[in-house]
């Protein structure tokens, strides 16, 4: 029981010392580019067919945080390019395409290095959740980010990052399709305030 008490004690000390560090809220655009593809091993048509997806994606995010740490929550439109390619015989392809609204929560660690009174560069590595109308994914993205104060308070922030994403077990398509893991590109520009 000591050691319970002992141990919940330290991460709450731990806990209350990240949050007390810098405090900053804030906002702006994104721009992602995700490959990935389903494999179909039953038949969904009469021949089974692979889909290549290739997703431009356009949006907003919001993000709150602390010295050590980001929280963010995005809106994104997702352009998706669809080619559909025989599995067996002929290599046919047909492609159509159709658009999403894909909505994120997330958490990142980041270490600053302040380089000059206005740049701050950063390492991050974290972790988002993707939903749709029809799938879950999670990322996981790391890359670098840097700060540019115009004050001592009020911040551009850049983010370049890449991500590797996996589907979760909540799919409405056909079963017969394995939905091998996505992966690319994320890229954020924003601004901020740091209390």
């Amino acid at each position: 029981m000591k050691k319970r008490a002992i141990l919940i004690f330290g991460l709450l000390v731990m806990g209350s010392m990240v949050f007390a560090y810098d405090l900053s809220v804030g906002g702006g655009l994104l721009f992602g580019y995700v490959n990935d593809k389903w494999e179909d091993f039953g038949a969904s048509w009469d021949e089974p067919r692979d889909l290549t997806f290739s997703r431009m994606q356009f949006g907003g995010f919001a993000f709150f945080g602390t010295r050590y740490t980001e929280f963010n929550f995005t809106i994104r439109l997702s352009n998706n390019d669809i080619e559909r390619r025989r599995k067996y015989g002929a290599r046919e392809t047909d492609n159509f395409s159709d658009t999403l609204l894909a909505l994120s929560v997330g958490g990142y660690a980041k270490y600053p290095f302040t380089l000059s009174e206005t740049f701050v560069l950063f390492p991050t590595i974290g972790i988002d959740f993707d939903a749709t109308e029809d799938l879950l994914y999670l990322w996981f993205r790391g890359g670098v980010g840097i700060d540019y104060f115009f004050s001592e308070r009020f911040f551009l922030r850049g983010q370049a990052l890449y991500g590797y994403g996996i589907n979760l077990p909540y799919v409405i398509y056909p079963t017969d399709f394995t939905i091998k893991p996505g992966h690319g590109p994320l890229f954020k520009v924003g601004l901020g305030w740091m209390f």
